[in-house]
C-alpha cells in the first residue's frame, strides 16, 4: 500500500508498481482470451476489461484489510464469484451467436 502512495510521486516508483500489476494484467488478459475463443466467456466483452475490473476488486480487499476493515471474506467471495459467473457465457448468448 505505501509502494501505491509513493507512485502518485515518484515516476520511478509508479513504473515499478504499474509493471507489477501489467504482467498479472497480461496473464489474465490471456486466460479471458482463451475462455472466449473456446466460448466459455462472454466475446462482447473485452478482455482487457475483464482482467482490470478483477484486479481492480483484489486491490480493493486489499486496502479494506490495511485499512484494518473487518469483513465476511467468505461472503465478499462468493459476490465475486457471482461477478465473475456474469464473464461466462449463457444458453442465450449461444442462441444469438448462431442466429447470426
Amino acid at each position: 500500500m505505501h509502494g501505491w502512495a509513493e507512485a502518485l510521486r515518484n515516476r520511478r516508483v509508479r513504473t515499478s508498481v504499474v509493471e507489477g500489476i501489467d504482467i498479472p494484467r497480461a496473464l489474465i488478459v490471456a486466460l479471458v482470451e482463451r475462455g472466449q475463443h473456446g466460448g466459455l466467456i462472454k466475446r462482447d466483452l473485452g478482455a482487457e476489461a475483464i482482467a482490470r475490473v478483477l484486479i481492480a476488486i483484489f486491490q480493493g480487499f486489499v486496502l479494506q484489510k490495511c485499512w484494518g476493515q473487518d469483513f465476511d471474506i467468505e461472503a465478499c467471495m462468493a459476490a465475486v464469484t457471482s461477478v465473475i459467473d456474469g464473464f461466462r457465457t449463457t444458453k442465450a448468448d449461444v442462441k444469438r451467436r448462431t442466429r447470426s
